[in-house]
């Protein structure tokens, strides 16, 4: 490692830890700080571009994203072992009585039918869209091989957040929305790439 390298690392380790810990401050702050979030977003941004000139293209984002997760990871492990006991006890809450659902074959089958949506439906879509985004890497000039690596390190995120969010949203309309305008544009691109 040259010094120039090293120069990067450490500026860029530097930026990242300060983006962390002002992404601290502002989830602390009581008040609403937008500026200082995406000045640390921004700040986290430069530091991985300087962990390219550091490490290397692929090597450099990886080892800065590490050194992001580690200094995270600390601040979190710092801040937990201040161990803050609450000034008050808690107020014992009552919980409420809900009333049972009953079970009939509507409820089963549509519970059946989240659950395949959730496993089947999703994992298919979220495959979708890695493949088409697989293409658009493979065709911009990234190797196959890392267009296809990039694509399956996505594919279980995607697939957990298209899960996630059809499991909490209750809008169809959105659902629907949703998958199409991920399926098509990656049908289209999958199709024109071939």
């Amino acid at each position: 490692m040259t010094l120039f390298e090293f120069i990067h690392g450490v500026i860029g380790t530097g930026l990242s830890g300060l983006g962390v810990f002002g992404l601290y401050r502002a989830w602390r702050s009581a008040q609403k700080r937008t500026l200082l979030v995406w000045g640390c977003w921004l700040a986290i941004a430069l530091a991985l571009i300087l962990w390219t000139f550091s490490g290397g293209k692929d090597r450099g984002v990886a080892l800065g994203v590490m050194v992001f997760i580690i200094q995270a990871l600390g601040l979190i492990a710092y801040q937990a072992s201040k161990d803050r006991k609450p000034a008050k006890p808690p107020k014992p809450v009552k919980r409420r009585v809900q009333a049972k659902l009953k079970l009939n074959s509507h409820v089963i089958a549509k519970r059946i039918g989240l659950a395949l949506w959730v496993s089947l439906g999703c994992g298919a879509l979220a495959f979708l869209v890695a493949m088409g985004l697989h293409e658009v890497f493979w065709q911009s000039g990234v190797h196959a091989s890392n267009a296809l690596v990039i694509a399956l390190f996505l594919f279980p995120i995607l697939w957990a957040g298209l899960s996630a969010l059809s499991l909490t949203s209750q809008n169809k309309t959105l659902k629907l929305v949703m998958c199409l305008g991920l399926a098509l544009p990656s049908l289209a691109i999958i199709m024109i790439g071939n």
